[in-house]
C-alpha cells in the first residue's frame, strides 16, 4: 500500500520593508508549500486580520521594529512563532528578537531562513 503523505500549509507573516527580497521570501515559502501574507511596515502589520502560524519579521523598519510586532501580535494570541531576518547592528535589539524566536542575520541568504522555517 503507498504512503500518503499530508503536506501542513501554514499561514507566514512576512514582515519586510524592501519589496525585492520580500517578494524572494514569499517565493521561498510558497515553494515549500506555505501560504505568504507579505505587509512591508508595523502599521500594515498590525492592521492585518487573522492569525498566523509563524511570522518573518525584519527588525528595523522604517516606522518602528519587528520585535515589538512581534510581542504585541504574541500577546494578543495573533501569533504562535517568530524568526527574525534582518542585518541590525544594535546588539540590544538582537539580543531582544532572539528571546523571542530564532535569528537568521540577512547576510546568510534566504535560503538559509528557508531552512530554519
Amino acid at each position: 500500500m503507498p504512503v500518503r503523505l499530508t503536506l501542513l500549509v501554514v499561514r507566514i507573516l512576512v514582515l519586510e520593508d524592501y519589496p525585492p527580497l520580500a517578494k524572494v521570501i514569499e517565493i521561498g515559502l510558497r515553494r515549500i508549500g506555505h501560504e505568504a501574507v507579505r505587509v512591508d511596515s508595523v502599521v500594515r502589520a498590525l492592521e492585518i486580520e487573522g492569525t498566523f502560524e509563524l511570522a518573518t519579521m525584519d527588525v528595523d523598519l522604517p516606522d518602528g521594529n519587528g520585535i515589538d510586532v512581534a510581542e504585541r501580535m504574541i500577546d494578543e494570541g495573533r501569533l504562535k512563532q517568530v524568526v527574525f531576518f534582518s542585518a541590525t547592528s544594535d546588539l540590544a535589539l538582537e539580543e531582544r528578537a532572539r528571546n523571542l524566536g530564532p535569528f537568521v542575520e540577512k547576510a546568510y541568504g534566504v535560503e538559509a531562513l528557508v531552512r530554519v522555517i
